[in-house]
């Protein structure tokens, strides 16, 4: 039994060098072995590896997004800030809108008030250039009539044959015995007919030495003229003048214009049944009716006047 012991001893020295031979030769041998591109270890590595990689590449995309944000929050800070600049600037347009507004406003109040002042000015300009107008044609008239008070106007007498001064005095003469009002000589400043066409009738001017006596002879001429009729008043026939028998007209002596209204007044008189219109003075008269007042005509404005009472 005991001999037997060594040999088994150096049995088993033997097989373990064996073993750590094989071991070791085993180990270059794995140590030299490339692994195929299928290799399931490598699959396993992969798998190891791939939620690190994974949470880089999160992180690099949040660390990008965050970048991003921050720069999208910067901006619409600064939209905010320019959004509130411009709403201040339109707070401050609006205010200046509403302060010209204001001003226009004003301004057009003040214009409308110039406007109708210079209107109003205009207008007192022109009635007191009217008035002034007026009142100088006035006095033009009043020095016209004075210079003509004491003449009379003998109307629609033919020329005579050799007229002369001395003719027509004579003429005269006749005129007033026809109407009942005998004149001399010394009656009479001067007598002529008015130049214009010999074709024409021309009136004639008659100046009397007083006023009193030019208003005695249309006195007379007017009541001869009343109680006549139509064809027996006073006319050339009655005078002693040849020829076909005319109606003489004898009228105080008027300027022209003066002439004009009258005509005028005569006119209305007819159109609006008025009794009586004469001129006595340089002024024009009319009645409507016998007793009724007397109504004075200055000028056009009084007949359009009167014409709108009866209307």
């Amino acid at each position: 039994m005991d001999k037997s012991k060594p040999p088994s001893t150096q049995s088993k020295t033997d097989t373990d060098s064996n073993e750590t031979l094989q071991d070791e030769q085993a180990n270059k041998k794995r140590s030299k072995r490339l692994r195929p591109n299928s290799s399931p270890n490598k699959k396993y590595l992969i798998d190891d590896t791939t939620p690190e990689l994974s949470n880089i590449n999160l992180m690099q995309s949040l660390s990008t997004q965050t970048t991003l944000l921050s720069k999208l929050v910067g901006d619409m800070d600064a939209l905010k800030k320019q959004n509130a600049e411009i709403q201040k600037s339109n707070q401050d347009i609006h205010k200046i809108n509403e302060e010209i507004k204001e001003s226009i406003s004003f301004m057009n109040i003040q214009f409308e008030l110039l406007k109708n002042e210079v209107e109003y000015l205009k207008k007192e300009r022109q009635q007191q250039q009217q008035q002034y107008i007026t009142e100088l044609e006035r006095k033009l008239l009043d020095t016209d009539h004075k210079s003509r008070s004491s003449c009379i106007e003998i109307r629609n007498i033919p020329p005579l044959e050799q007229e002369s001064v001395g003719k027509l005095n004579d003429l005269l003469c006749n005129i007033s015995q026809a109407v009942g009002l005998p004149i001399s000589p010394s009656d009479l400043r001067d007598v002529y007919r008015l130049p214009g066409k010999t074709s024409t009738t021309r009136p004639i001017i008659v100046e009397f030495s007083t006023v009193l006596r030019k208003q005695h002879m249309l006195s007379f001429v007017r009541k001869f003229n009343n109680q006549k009729l139509a064809n027996d008043k006073l006319n050339t026939k009655l005078i002693g003048l040849p020829g076909n028998q005319k109606p003489v007209y004898i009228e105080e002596k008027i300027p022209s214009r003066t002439k004009k209204l009258y005509l005028q007044a005569r006119e209305f008189r007819k159109k609006n049944k008025y009794a009586f219109c004469w001129c006595s003075n340089g002024n024009i008269f009319l009645r409507k009716k016998e007793g009724d007042k007397q109504i004075i005509i200055r000028s056009e404005q009084c007949l359009v006047d009167l014409q709108k009472n009866i209307l």
